[in-house]
């Protein structure tokens, strides 16, 4: 009864309005009288998806612009403040709880995909702004014939109050000189108002389940309301398939959870950015907040040493060159390589390259944008000309590499675990090693990698 009160003082108040008042430089526009008033909000997005619930009073009008007219009572609060009116994505949701307001919707036919409503709401379908086409009226069985005239003749009404208050409207607004029209929203528009804090809706929502309500020999045509069930929610192959880039700084500790801690002599390695992972993965268990994946990946690390000439001994083990035998300093290692006359320790550098082929396994928890992902890497491990223990010398007039193959000492496979967290498709990710890089030779290291992402 609530609603239909208000309703009926909107008419006389429409039909009382002398004026339209239309706000300078902005889209919301706004007309009073002593007990109601109007506001006129544009939209600036294209509105695939409309969703009333609770108590909502909605004329839905299908136009060749976006916007909503409220009519609602200036004592009982603003729609817009109270954030009755919600966009996210191309879903605009109208949550009014108590229906103290009438919603007017302009929306383009073309773009609209689906309606849902919640049982308490009300929606008046019009093909454009001078004729109606569809009612919500609800229907029961046969044994409570009585609760349907009642509920059927509620709605009529209902449909007719509001076909009364945007007939006097109109009237109003050709009474002003500044007349308010949808061809005067175009240009100028602001969003609706947006709410982190509102509840959540996709913005692709599936037909699930069409109900149909037929009345025959009335005027309406058929309703359609789409509901839609998220439990019964299938995602395409698009959805399902993911691609990551990952690059970070490593480093390397004497157990899989120090990684960060620094070693003593040859083992001693700078932290750097200069680790790299691609992934492909699919999706082979997916919810809307769920899913389990398997993939391919390629990652390349490069561990840069302290020390700027290191080597491997028979063993397999890291030692600087210029601390052993026949070299005592660097001048003694200039005697025997006269290539390198006039050069300086400073000028070498070393680091090792390994790379890999994975598999990684991910189990993803998704909360809209924000995403957070727990993977298990099982790795084979590469041995190329590109791979080994690389050795570089840069100085004035003089360049030199040369590559030291030490493939027989690095484990030929590992097991990394990783979290990752990430908002949209930036994010964070902390990688650790649960087998040693080597194997047999003594030189126990678990590399650890922390770096930034890119993944859909």
């Amino acid at each position: 009864m609530k609603i239909k009160s208000f309703v009926l003082i909107i008419i006389l108040a429409a039909a009382s309005c002398t004026h339209c008042l239309a706000q300078p430089g902005g889209a919301v526009a706004q007309s009073r009288t002593e007990n109601a008033a109007m506001l006129r909000q544009t939209i600036s997005r294209p509105i695939t998806h409309l969703k009333v619930l609770h108590s909502s009073a909605v004329n839905l009008i299908y136009d060749t612009a976006n916007y909503i007219d409220v009519w609602y009572n200036p004592k009982q609060g603003n729609p817009l403040d109270d954030n009755f009116i919600v966009i996210k994505g191309m879903t605009l949701v109208i949550d009014d709880p108590e229906g103290d307001a009438v919603y007017f919707v302009h929306l383009k036919e073309h773009d609209l995909q689906s309606v849902y409503r919640d049982m308490e709401a009300q929606i008046e379908y019009r093909l454009n702004a001078d004729s109606t086409f569809a009612t919500t009226a609800e229907t029961t069985d046969d044994q409570d014939a009585p609760t349907e005239q009642k509920t059927s003749t509620s709605d009529l009404a209902l449909s007719k109050a509001l076909d009364e208050a945007r007939r006097e409207l109109e009237k109003a607004k050709s009474a002003s000189a500044e007349t308010i029209v949808a061809g005067d929203i175009i240009t100028e528009t602001v969003e609706a108002v947006e709410d982190s804090e509102a509840q959540e809706f996709d913005e692709s929502l599936p037909v699930e389940m069409v109900v149909v309500d037929e009345e025959p020999g009335d005027d309406y045509a058929t309703q359609h309301y789409y509901r839609y069930d998220d439990k019964e929610r299938s995602f395409s192959t698009s959805d399902r398939i993911g691609f990551g880039l990952l690059w970070g700084f490593n480093n390397w500790g004497n157990e899989w959870y120090n990684g960060l801690s620094s070693l003593d002599g040859a083992t001693e390695l700078k932290t750097s950015f200069s680790s790299w992972q691609l992934e492909l993965q699919y999706a082979v268990v997916m919810t809307r907040h769920l899913n389990l994946s398997l993939g391919i990946g390629y990652e390349s690390d490069i561990y840069r040493f302290t020390t700027p000439l290191v080597s491997a001994n028979a063993n397999g083990r890291f030692q600087d060159v210029i601390t052993t035998l026949p070299y005592q300093n660097y001048d003694d290692f200039l005697q025997d390589n006269q290539l390198f006359a006039s050069t300086q320790l400073n000028d070498w550098s070393s680091r090792l390259v390994t790379r890999y082929i994975g598999l990684p396994v991910s189990l993803g928890l998704r909360f809209d944008d924000f995403k957070i992902s727990f993977t298990a890497l099982p790795a084979l491990a590469l041995n190329t000309r590109h791979t080994g223990l690389k050795h570089r010398m840069k100085a004035d007039g003089i360049k030199y590499r040369d590559n030291e193959d030490i493939s027989s000492f690095i484990t030929p496979y590992k097991l990394d675990l990783r979290v990752e967290v990430r908002y949209s498709v930036f994010g964070i990710f902390a990688q650790v090693a649960t087998t040693s890089l080597f194997s047999g030779n003594g030189n126990e290291v678990f590399p650890i990698k922390i770096g930034f992402e890119i993944k859909k």
